[in-house]
């Protein structure tokens, strides 16, 4: 949907510091009782446009708009507190309109806003749904909740303040205007943000951030409903590959652990690694080449991990390399979760071609939520070169695989147009269990008949799942690689039978007793822990053995959500087995539960607050919460200003501190978060010595450093990240400045020994055998 912009400024001074393209932009007269804004250049006539007025009136005071233009809501601020109005209106465009428009104010005022050209609006019933709300005194200004009726409305968020700061747009809204005007006691702010909502239904309420506290904030949310059209032709499906040849392409996730290529990969047939930087491409095999992963969507926060940026640099970094065939932007986007998933992967899309123009872009989505995901699955067309497709059909405590959802889902792509990769299941753990050689025969040979233009195959390694483990299934994918057909002729002897179910498991044991007296404590930590009753379970077994005198959680204990439900089926089974012992944190999936209710719930006085602290021994240690919740971690938020209190009213010689989010790491799954700079910078100013995290699904130790990264081995912090519960890996990445280790396939836990004045770091696997121990003294 095009939108153009007219943007005027009533009163002195600098209205805009950015102008919108030529033609578009008209300065008004430096204060008045008019405000007049000009046509935008693009107006057609059917064209719907929207007037946005903030000006500094009271609720009483007339507005008059000129001829043709109809209000769709007013509010203002409430008697007492500075004057402020904000005013939408709208006006369908004739075959002749005049070069601008004028509001009477009625008396002199400052004013500014915004007229916008909307292309492709209903012009018979434009407004869908509107709402509006006045709040005082606070940094956020917040737009009520709005539902459309319509697929693919465009929702305006308007926004306005009496201040003159600068107003920052709703994080899934993509800013159109914003307009100032700043002379002592008329100051004013307007902001105006669009995007389209891909699915009819509520909008939930949208804040926009301002950097100081106005006395007056309006916020108003507005769905024009989108204009029908005759619905296009079908297009005709992509022609299938050609009959009896291996396809081009065929790519493995996870073939190259650790960024390096594992060999057997190559020698079963696959030619297209998963690496994630341009060093390891380069060193991939002759005759293989890297579909480079630059970092996930978050379903979460409804934004990709890696900024436009940071992409633009790494693409740039690797653009025109013969090893790079193309980048990976996303495994499982959900639209119903984030309605502008699909533009925001379009626009990535889009980003990458203009750097690299020859090289391709591969999504995945999901293909294993029933009706949900089939109803997703015309939204992605044209949002990226191939779209993946998961339909995975062998499920656990399920004796046979149910193939048709694979060609379900190929129809479904077909009629939406879509042209797309098959999924191949190559992994048992969790929801799916491994499938039979026959069974994967199948698979294979029923992607092959659909217009699927290749077939991809999950996973070399996942979650404790080794492909690589299976011969009976490599030969299969070996044979399907070379010629397109997968059959057996290459596996020998068929495999026996499988063996009979174990019987069920034993009662677990009655907790062990605490550790005798006398003996320095042992603590244990590890985070992303719990994704299901199962994948948890070794690494809970592993605590119970080591008896430890306190188990400290680094967030995301129970997925997807957190919530009480998840916790008392996934997690409580596991490690709820030594609760009582237990001194647990938030992540971030914590806080898809709001206010992270399911964790408080569950662990109740146990975690006393969000964020705490309690001596062990000799050593003082410090809980805080994940920052992707309501807790701010910056400079002078509560959170902050608790822990430097905290800090001085404890001298202790030794602090442990923990929470989700690295200030460092060198994973792939999340980068560096500098947003807890200001936490390490108290702890290093309080000679703090060792920080533990989670949230990247591996095991990395840092050298001592400083709050900046500088290697320090005077005052240092020490940080290791055991993002090792059980729920899953991320590959490791290449190493970042003061990285000393990393590891990601063996789950476990850090066992840490706390001396007076010291203490000793083992990790401990619960699967694999990585291990990593050694000792230190505190400052």
């Amino acid at each position: 949907m095009a939108v153009v912009l007219g943007i005027a400024v009533s009163g002195s001074g600098s209205g805009l510091s950015a102008l919108p393209p030529a033609g578009a932009v008209v300065s008004a007269s430096t204060s008045g009782t008019t405000f007049t804004v000009a046509r935008p250049a693009t107006t057609t006539s059917g064209d719907v446009l929207i007037a946005s007025i903030d000006a500094r009136l009271p609720s009483t005071a007339a507005i008059s708009p000129p001829t043709g233009w109809g209000l769709i809501r007013r509010d203002s601020s409430t008697p007492g507190y500075s004057a402020l109005t904000q005013a939408l209106y709208y006006k369908v465009a004739g075959s002749s309109e005049p070069a601008s428009y004028s509001w009477s104010l009625g008396s002199q005022v400052s004013a500014a806003g915004a007229v916008i050209d909307f292309k492709d609006v209903d012009p018979a019933t434009p407004v869908d749904s509107h709402s509006g709300a006045f709040t005082s005194g606070s940094a956020s200004i917040v737009a009520p909740s709005v539902t459309t009726t319509s697929a693919r409305d465009t929702v305006v968020g308007f926004f306005g303040t009496s201040s003159s700061k600068t107003i920052r747009p709703p994080a899934v809204m993509t800013e159109e205007f914003d307009v100032r005007y700043a002379v002592r006691r008329w100051n004013l702010d307007a902001e105006g943000a669009a995007y389209v909502q891909a699915t009819p239904g509520a909008t939930g309420e949208r804040t926009a951030r301002t950097t100081d506290h106005p006395s007056s904030e309006l916020g108003q949310l507005l769905a024009l409903r989108v204009a029908a059209s005759p619905p296009p032709p079908p297009p005709p499906p992509p022609p299938p590959p050609p009959p009896g040849g291996a396809y081009p392409q065929r790519y493995l996730y996870d073939g190259a652990p650790g960024g390096v290529a594992d060999p057997r990969v190559a020698d079963n047939g696959w030619n297209l690694y998963d690496v994630s930087y341009r060093d390891a491409a380069d060193a991939l095999p002759a005759g293989a080449q890297a579909l480079v992963w630059v970092g996930d969507y978050n379903n979460s926060s409804c934004s990709f991990e890696e900024s436009d940026s940071a992409l633009r640099s790494a693409v740039t970094g690797m653009a025109g390399d013969p090893k790079v065939w193309g980048y990976f932007i996303s495994d499982e986007p959900d639209p119903a979760a984030c309605a502008t998933a699909p533009a925001q992967h379009l626009a990535r899309t889009q980003l990458i071609h203009s750097i690299d123009p020859n090289t391709h872009v591969v999504e995945v989505i999901d293909a294993n939520s029933g009706q949900t995901s089939l109803n997703q699955v015309p939204l992605w067309l044209g949002t990226a070169d191939y779209i993946g497709i998961d339909p995975y059909p062998c499920l656990a405590g399920q004796s046979n695989c149910d193939f048709s959802i694979i060609r379900q889902y190929a129809n479904a792509a077909d009629a939406a147009g879509l042209t797309y990769w098959g999924v191949a299941q190559g992994f048992g753990s969790g929801n799916w269990r491994w499938p039979t050689q026959a069974e994967e025969v199948q698979i294979l040979n029923t992607w092959r008949a659909t217009n699927a233009r290749s077939v991809m195959t999950f996973a070399w390694t996942w979650s404790g799942s080794n492909l690589y483990d299976h011969p009976e299934l490599l030969c299969v994918f070996k044979k399907f690689n070379q010629d397109g057909v997968a059959d057996t002729s290459l596996c020998g002897s068929p495999p026996p039978p499988p063996p009979p179910p174990p019987p069920p498991p034993p009662p677990p044991p009655p907790p062990p007793p605490p550790p005798p007296p006398g003996n320095d404590p042992v603590i244990t930590a590890a985070g992303d822990i719990c994704g299901s009753a199962t994948d948890c379970s070794p690494t809970a077994n592993l605590v119970m053995s080591i008896n430890p005198t306190v188990a400290l959680t680094l967030g995301d204990n129970a997925y997807e959500n957190g919530s009480l439900s998840q916790y008392q089926t996934e997690y409580d089974p596991n490690w709820g087995r030594f609760k009582s012992r237990t001194k647990p944190t938030t992540g971030n999936h914590e806080w898809h539960t709001a206010n992270a209710q399911g964790y408080h719930d569950y662990f109740g006085s146990i975690a006393p607050a969000d964020y705490y602290s309690y001596d062990v021994g000799a050593w003082h240690l410090i809980a805080l919460a994940s920052d992707n919740g309501s807790i701010s971690n910056a400079r002078g938020s509560a959170e902050e200003t608790w822990l430097r209190n905290d800090l001085v009213a404890h001298p202790n010689q030794c602090t442990l501190a923990y929470w989700h989010e690295p200030r460092f790491t060198s994973g792939t799954g999340h980068s560096s978060d500098t947003s807890w700079t200001p936490i390490w910078q108290d702890l290093y100013d309080a000679n703090a010595d060792l920080v533990l995290n989670g949230h990247v699904h591996n095991y990395e130790r840092f050298a001592p450093q400083t709050p900046s990264g500088t290697r320090d081995d005077a005052r240092g912090i020490v940080e290791i990240v055991a993002g090792t519960g059980g729920v899953s890996h991320y590959t490791s990445g290449s190493p970042i400045a003061n990285s000393v280790v990393q590891n990601d396939t063996s789950f476990g836990v850090l066992k840490l020994t706390l001396h007076p004045g010291s203490y000793d770091w083992q990790f401990m696997p619960a699967t694999g055998n990585f291990s990593d121990s050694g000792s230190r003294a505190c400052h």
